[in-house]
């Protein structure tokens, strides 16, 4: 009887061992390029994003990778004609889900990954600031939070406390690729939001639902 434990308890050590050592867990940071689609005016806003990431191994040669990024993102908006600019920057705690297919190289400890699969993320805050030209006032400058609700006054403007009512959760598509060395990592992704974000007014007869559309680059580590 004793044995028999001393057996179970063995093979569940041994178990319990192989699947930690199929889990590895790495820390992120890079640059983003984020943009707003499909507002024609709209041009690419420079940011950046950090977080830590876990791999698990479920075969020799593909992974799941879920992490946990903090995000900058948004878009920078300009009518020149109009001498109108706007810079809208969310920042969102992101949460891709991806499964990295591992093409090993001939050098020892290199591998050459392309990594697919959902994002989910969460805004957590951030600001539409506007510059304009009014010609009773001259120039204008404002902003109005991203996510707080939308208050209009009897005339249909928003009021001075009125936010401009983005969606908070935005859920889209990435795949990358990236370049593993030993510990180290290089990674380049894009991604493409499902989620109509916002309403853009374009024109007194145009509206446009936005979503986040964008391209990142960035190094990690592994641990």
């Amino acid at each position: 009887m004793k044995k028999r434990i001393l057996m179970v308890a063995t093979l569940l050590a041994l178990a319990i061992t192989a699947a930690f050592s199929q889990v590895s867990w790495n820390v992120t940071a890079g640059m983003n390029m984020m943009n707003w689609t499909p507002i024609d005016n709209a041009d690419l806003k420079v940011g950046g994003y950090a977080g830590v990431g876990m791999q698990y191994s479920f075969a020799r040669i593909w992974s799941l990778q879920p992490s946990l990024l903090f995000v900058n993102k948004g878009a920078r908006m300009e009518n020149k004609d109009e001498g109108v600019k706007a810079v809208a920057s969310p920042k969102y705690l992101e949460l891709p889900v991806l499964v990295g297919w591992h093409l090993p190289l001939r050098a020892k400890g290199q591998a050459f990954v392309i990594k697919f699969g959902p994002y989910f993320a969460y805004g957590l805050g951030g600001n539409l600031s506007f510059e304009g030209y009014d010609a009773q006032i001259g120039r204008v400058k404002r902003k109005w939070p991203l996510f707080k609700k939308q208050k209009l006054d009897k005339d249909g403007n928003p009021t001075e406390d009125s936010g401009l009512g983005a969606k908070r959760f935005d859920v889209g598509l990435k795949v990358g690729v990236a370049y593993e060395f030993h510990r180290f990592f290089v990674e380049a992704s894009g991604e493409v939001g499902l989620t109509d974000l916002y309403k853009y007014e374009e024109g007194f007869d145009t509206t446009t639902y936005v979503s986040n559309v964008g391209l990142s680059i960035g190094v990690g580590f592994k641990f």
